[in-house]
């Protein structure tokens, strides 16, 4: 059975720092995908791979669509468009409508990963506002994945991070600083065991808001 082999990091508000932080730790070897979505509001969407390229190890590009999960990858949510998993541990993008109030959203990424990957998943929430995010890693928890937050004391915007501890109150909370240490640590170990698969609804809130395991501190 794989191990923990995605990771899902959704970011808005005060959130492009904190994502610095965590790539940075993030090792060339890293034995898993990593895919990313930003609010596309930030101004530095459009040109977020050439900037966490700089920051870390790992090489970053936008999604396309069709791609495959790759290991040792940054996976970047394109403007305008969600991005989801879909079987064969492929992407697909779309246009369909706003999720909390944007596109690419946190939740479609996050509920796609825990629908077709399961416990193979670690899902993690930085610095935003509102509550984007809270609803995925919810998702992710209850299909016998991994979450983990921002500490909301050390994010620019807690919102996004308070609303997933609301969700999920065992996911471990990290200063983004040492999350890209904790995922390292995580990324690739076994599964606790074969862990049935729940069907977990990868539908799209709506504007008026969205919609476990965590390595103790």
């Amino acid at each position: 059975m794989p191990g923990r082999d995605v990771v899902v990091i959704g970011a808005s508000a005060g959130g492009l720092a904190a994502l610095r932080h965590v790539v940075a730790d993030l090792p060339a070897d890293l034995p898993a995908s990593v895919l990313i979505v930003v609010h596309a509001q930030h101004p530095s969407a459009y040109r977020l791979p050439a900037i966490l390229s700089k920051h870390g190890a790992l090489p970053a590009a936008h999604a396309v669509a069709g791609q495959r999960l790759t290991p040792g990858s940054l996976t970047v949510a394109v403007p305008g468009q969600h991005l989801v998993v879909t079987g064969r541990n492929t992407l697909r993008l779309h246009g369909g409508p706003l999720v909390n109030c944007t596109r690419p959203a946190i939740d479609p990424l996050m509920r796609s990963a825990a629908a077709t990957c399961g416990p193979r998943v670690i899902a993690v929430v930085l610095s935003g506002r509102l509550r984007d995010g809270a609803a995925g890693a919810a998702a992710v928890a209850a299909a016998g994945g991994t979450v983990l937050v921002q500490e909301p004391t050390d994010a620019e915007r807690p919102d996004m991070p308070l609303a997933t501890l609301a969700r999920v109150p065992g996911a471990g909370a990290w200063p983004a600083a040492e999350l890209g240490s904790v995922i390292a640590e995580l990324a690739g170990t076994p599964l606790p065991g074969a862990t049935s698969r729940l069907r977990v609804r990868v539908g799209a809130g709506s504007c008026s808001g969205s919609d476990s395991t965590a390595p103790a501190r």
